[in-house]
């Protein structure tokens, strides 16, 4: 029997980019070009024997990142209704392949360079395992303790790796943004070298963050730790992600999507398995705590209802 997973993804414009370049994958749902600007949040609960999702978070100017994220959450739907088995090692690493070189090529006619990182999080048969290429990350939550399940491509990363900088410096280097893979990049850089978690049992109770750089350059871990900690549900945890983010400065867009791991039964979801879109979020929808609304109210009510 496939397990039941509580999911949630929301995704924010933020508070000062014009344009939203994340997408997310919700295992069949994205955003189209009529409402990514808007944002949403989607719920559900998911017994399905195969599950997908991801988040995508587009680069490039005049555009371009919004076309390079919709463009790998459109093929990887594609890819979910036509593979017999998503979760095969050399299935993903091709299919991303031909999603980057089919925005490369896009991005080539004109000149320019544009891209997309994407973190996804597969299951099949009760087993789960993460993809990702870029600087987009997924966590985990047992027991109480996050971990961070990838690792990022970028140059900080690297840096890092060869102890020429020191953890409390990547946040705040030059090079943060800069990452080493993504999809869109020139064949002549190399091909798309994704990386591809071995897989792991389903466990009742463990938590699973998806994100795109939106949330973890606003909100740190401890943070992170705090609000997957205390949520009831998934929807909550992504609310109040959001909200978080939003509140220190939603500076980037940010996407979430939280997957919490039921026990089989659906007795202690508590939300209901009608999928549901809300283009723009309520005020409702993220008053998660008291303090929280005074602030929604004050500095956020414009991003959240415009």
């Amino acid at each position: 029997m496939a397990m039941k997973i509580d999911a949630a993804v929301c995704s924010n414009i933020g508070r000062v980019r014009k344009n939203n370049e994340d997408n997310f994958y919700f295992n069949g749902e994205y955003l189209n070009e009529s409402n990514r600007n808007n944002g949403g949040m989607l719920k559900k609960v998911c017994d399905d024997n195969t599950q997908v999702y991801a988040v995508c978070d587009g680069m490039g100017g005049e555009e371009r990142g919004e076309e390079a994220s919709i463009t790998a959450v459109r093929a990887l739907k594609q890819y979910v209704q036509t593979e017999h088995r998503v979760d095969g090692s050399q299935q993903l690493k091709d299919k991303l392949q031909s999603i980057s070189d089919s925005i490369e090529a896009n991005a080539h006619k004109d000149g320019i360079t544009s891209g997309t990182t994407i973190a996804m999080v597969t299951v099949h048969n009760n087993m789960l395992r993460t993809v990702h290429v870029g600087d987009s990350r997924v966590y985990s939550m047992e027991n109480g303790k996050l971990k961070r399940m990838t690792v990022d491509h970028s140059e900080v990363q690297r840096l890092y790796a060869m102890g020429l900088i020191k953890a409390e410096e990547m946040d705040t280097h030059a090079k943060r943004h800069v990452i080493s893979q993504f999809l869109g990049m020139p064949r002549k850089d190399g091909l798309v070298s994704p990386s591809i978690s071995v897989r792991e049992p389903l466990k009742p109770g463990k938590r699973y963050l998806i994100c795109s750089d939106g949330l973890t350059d606003m909100v740190k871990d401890p943070e992170i730790t705090e609000i997957l900690s205390r949520a009831g549900n998934a929807e909550e945890a992504v609310k109040q992600l959001t909200v978080a983010a939003l509140r220190n400065g939603g500076k980037d867009n940010v996407t979430t999507i939280c997957l919490f791991v039921g026990d089989g039964k659906g007795g202690k979801m508590g939300i209901t398995d009608k999928l549901k879109l809300n283009l723009k979020l309520s005020i409702a929808g993220i008053a998660v705590s008291g303090a929280l609304v005074l602030f929604s109210l004050a500095m956020i009510i414009k991003d959240l209802l415009a």
